[in-house]
């Protein structure tokens, strides 16, 4: 456990309540690695590896029934467990899909990361505009420090 009460196991240790999860998304074949990012999973929430691509909005309901409000780090974890799994399409085209139907899920940063890989930056750059679209513009008091 972490000084916040996360706790630091990697998945499949004896926790089973938690994974940590640092590694970046894999690439496809061709693509370059894509930068990392760090995502840790609360004690009590649901376990991405239960929900498979074809189940994320019951993931999504589970989460909801868990937490009193949105955060992104579940759907981050999510996201990286699945695409570690070799289901990158499957998840870019999932969280998409919700995303459309007006889910705000806030992954803008992993989805620009999924389509690049998968798809190169033409499929990516729709997403990047959206993102400054709900980053107010990436301006400093209206957005997070790690969007800035």
């Amino acid at each position: 456990m972490d000084a916040n009460g996360l706790s630091l196991a990697e998945p499949g240790e004896p926790d089973g309540q938690s994974e940590r999860l640092l590694e970046h998304l894999p690439s496809t074949q061709g693509q370059v690695d894509q930068p990392s990012f760090h995502a840790r999973q609360q004690k009590g929430l649901p376990r991405p590896a239960s929900y498979p691509p074809a189940r994320f909005e019951d993931y999504l309901q589970a989460l909801q029934r868990r937490l009193f409000s949105y955060e992104k780090a579940p759907v981050v974890n999510w996201i990286t467990y699945w695409s570690r799994k070799g289901k990158q399409e499957e998840v870019y085209l999932t969280v998409e899909q919700a995303m459309e139907r007006g889910k705000y899920l806030d992954v803008y940063n992993e989805i620009v990361e999924l389509a690049t890989a998968l798809y190169g930056w033409e499929r990516a750059y729709p997403w990047l505009v959206k993102a400054q679209v709900e980053g107010h513009g990436w301006w400093q008091y209206l957005s997070s420090d790690d969007n800035v």
